[in-house]
């Protein structure tokens, strides 16, 4: 099974700001979740249009969202541009490939 789900999230960003964003699959599909399937793979993040820096997606390891999220570090980015971020094909110890994803909306500090 392949599920893409992108949600109506929108976040803020700073343009000077570097932080941890996570991208929810437990929340998303619970179905599989629940059923006891965890990440295997954090697949790879994106960003359209381009300006964002981007690090290296990782499973989630603690919290909530311990093997069920995908975390990555985003710097960057331009004021007053929105961009649309996906975590692509997360895979599951049960094969299923997980795409997500929402806006960043990188504003500056007034």
């Amino acid at each position: 099974m392949a599920g893409t789900q992108l949600v109506s999230t929108t976040l803020l960003h700073r343009p000077g700001e570097s932080r941890v964003y996570a991208f929810d699959f437990g929340s998303i599909f619970p179905e599989l979740f629940l059923g006891g399937e965890v990440l295997t793979s954090p697949g790879t993040v994106t960003a359209t249009p381009s300006g964002l820096t981007l690090g290296s997606p990782e499973i989630a390891t603690k919290g909530r969202l311990k093997d069920t999220g995908v975390n990555c570090t985003i710097s960057g980015g331009t004021d007053g541009v929105d961009y649309l971020v996906k975590c692509s094909l997360a895979v599951t110890s049960g094969g299923n490939k997980l795409t997500t994803g929402g806006t960043l909306q990188v504003r500056a500090v007034s």
